[in-house]
């Protein structure tokens, strides 16, 4: 009874031990299972403007190429490598023809069996061909966000492709049914929105006849400007809410992906003193041999390891450098062999096989000493060290210039193939990803025949610039709009005389001025036009200073509107319009926020 009361005074705290323990125990469960909000799917490759890419489908991807390598080398072969294709193709489809009729005795159902054989390993290599010149991966990878990307566009207008839209698609792009949707969607919806889009871009007559009296129609004017750098900051006053106002306004221009600016050096593999001695001995144990052998052809051709071995007759001036003392001796003679000769990491040796007054024959054996694997580990647990003892930008960069290392600067993002001239780069950009800002990255990584170290100078995870990389920009921006205020308020003027008096700046002049014109700035341009013929304009604000601009006659040209000029006028704004149409494509995929979770596959 005594116990069965000590529980009851206790009670309130054994309800919270217990619920502490179930709390516990359902969190452990919660974070464990790997499909929770604190862990992300493992099946979940990426996403695409919020759609979701499983591995499951990137690898239905993968296995539809290796299933159908034709559909690859038609959407992606070149020119020469389609027409191949379609060789391969029509050798397929008349075996076919073949083995439909029947009639086959066994020597020719082999030969079928064969070729058919052939044109399929042909097809293959194909497509094997663009996997070895391409980042196969990053290529299926595209696919995904072409589809995602024109995906919306297309559902926000109502646009989808019919089933004889389809079948056209498939035929012009030799998919076979069954092929991914990803695929065959998103190139036709990628195309077909592209056309629409790029149709309602056309030049009409109107268009082009206005744009060419814009650039008839000119005036003369007169013009102060008052420099905004003219007035001292100490002024006016910039508050981080200005600042933070025009990043919002302008963010759309500050669009980025995340990226790694690093710094980089790149270390040759160099053989170490043993690589060097095991050389010397491999040309010290031929040197008896080579001196005296008989057959010294036969001997060569033996040297199968050595870098270079032949006989070559040189005219005597023209002999190798480093032959050239051996060569010119007096007492040289038919059968003489030079020393071991080592320049840099090369052995040589040569013997003469003929000698006159113009040519001499040598027998010569050249050995590179190149880095054995042992040395190479060395070499990169070295530097290793290095980089983790000098974990910072500043220790990094100190510890370069002790070792006479030049660094090299490159801005990377998740995807990017290539730094530099480098070679199987694609570790140093996982590895930069994995740092943090500010420090260096903590392995000495191999990228073909060289080892890089890097650090990485900044980092944005983001896919806007952050508002402290673009802040000065803006402040400046910010700063002259309060300037244009300083001056309308503190420095206003009436008149050109008035303004060039007060403002302490000279008159300007333009002897002809046109609406297609950008100087001497597009507001004033606007200005000029708007108040006509022998008018003094207000305070203009404009992009580098306030003005105020006075107006002269008008200029009109007097070239006439043939047809032949309207046809140039269409051509000059269908150009134009081509490169608006490029950058709003661009700006449609810029804006496509796309997340990959697993980067070592690309």
């Amino acid at each position: 009874m005594a116990s069965l009361q000590k529980i009851r005074n206790h009670g309130p705290l054994l309800i919270v031990i217990i619920g502490l323990a179930m709390l516990a125990f359902i969190l452990s469960d919660f974070l464990n299972n790997s499909t929770s909000i604190f862990r992300e799917n493992p099946n979940k490759l990426g996403s695409i403007a919020g759609e979701v890419v499983q591995s499951n489908d990137f690898n239905a991807a993968q296995q539809f190429y290796e299933a159908y390598p034709y559909a690859l080398v038609g959407l992606y072969g070149s020119e020469a490598q389609r027409e191949a294709l379609g060789a391969h193709m029509n050798t397929i489809t008349e075996l076919q023809q073949k083995a439909q009729e029947g009639n086959l005795d066994e020597e020719a159902a082999v030969e079928l069996e064969k070729q058919w054989k052939e044109a399929w390993d042909g097809i293959k290599g194909l497509a094997n061909e663009i996997k070895e010149s391409t980042n196969f991966n990053q290529l299926l990878w595209n696919e995904f966000v072409t589809y995602y990307t024109f995906k919306p566009q297309a559902e926000k207008i109502g646009m989808d492709i019919s089933y004889d839209e389809y079948e056209r698609a498939m035929q012009v792009f030799g998919l076979p049914y069954g092929a991914p949707e990803h695929i065959t969607k998103g190139i036709y919806l990628q195309q077909k929105y592209m056309a629409l889009l790029r149709n309602t871009l056309a030049v009409n007559s109107l268009e082009a006849e206005f744009a060419f009296n814009s650039r008839q129609q000119a005036i003369s004017a007169e013009y102060v400007m008052l420099p905004y750098d003219a007035i001292a900051d100490s002024l006016v006053e910039v508050s981080e809410k200005d600042i933070k106002a025009l990043y919002d306004q302008y963010k759309s221009q500050f669009r980025t992906e995340p990226m790694r600016r690093i710094e980089y050096t790149v270390i040759n593999y160099e053989p170490s003193e043993a690589d060097m001695l095991k050389e010397a001995e491999f040309m010290a144990s031929i040197q008896e041999d080579f001196r005296t052998a008989n057959d010294i052809e036969a001997l060569l051709k033996s040297y199968s390891d050595a870098e270079y071995q032949d006989i070559k007759v040189f005219a005597i001036d023209a002999v190798p450098a480093e032959f050239a003392e051996f060569v010119a001796n007096k007492e040289a003679k038919v059968g003489d062999c030079s020393e071991i000769l080592l320049n840099e990491h090369v052995y040589s040796m040569a013997r003469i096989m003929a000698l006159d007054k113009k040519n001499v024959s040598l027998a010569i054996v050249r050995r590179v000493v190149d880095p054995s694997e042992p040395t190479k580990v060395d070499l990169e647990y070295e530097y290793r060290q290095l980089v983790r003892e000098h974990a910072t930008v500043e220790e990094f960069e100190q510890m370069a210039r002790e070792k006479g290392l030049p660094l090299q600067y490159a801005t990377v993002q998740e995807l990017t193939q290539k730094i530099g001239g480098l070679q199987d780069c694609r570790k140093v950009v996982l590895k930069a990803f994995e740092t943090a800002e500010g420090n260096a990255c903590d392995d000495a990584i191999k990228c073909g025949d060289h080892i890089v170290i890097a650090a990485v100078v900044e980092a944005n995870d983001e896919h806007y610039m952050p508002l402290d990389k673009v802040r000065e920009g803006l402040r400046i921006m910010a700063a002259n709009d309060a300037k244009a205020k300083y001056i309308e308020q503190e420095m206003n003027v009436n008149g050109l005389d008035e303004a060039a008096q007060v403002w302490g700046q000279s008159v300007q002049s333009v002897a002809r001025m046109s609406l297609a014109d950008n100087y001497p700035d597009p507001a004033v341009v606007g200005a000029a036009f708007a108040q006509g013929e022998n008018a003094v304009s207000g305070l203009i604000k404009g992009d580098r200073g306030m003005y105020i601009v006075k107006t002269g006659a008008r200029l009109d040209g007097a070239e006439e509107y043939t047809e032949e000029a309207a046809q140039n006028e269409k051509a000059r704004l269908s150009q134009a319009i081509g490169t608006k149409f490029q950058q709003a494509i661009q700006e449609l995929t810029n804006n496509v926020r796309v997340k990959i979770n697993d980067l070592e596959r690309f």
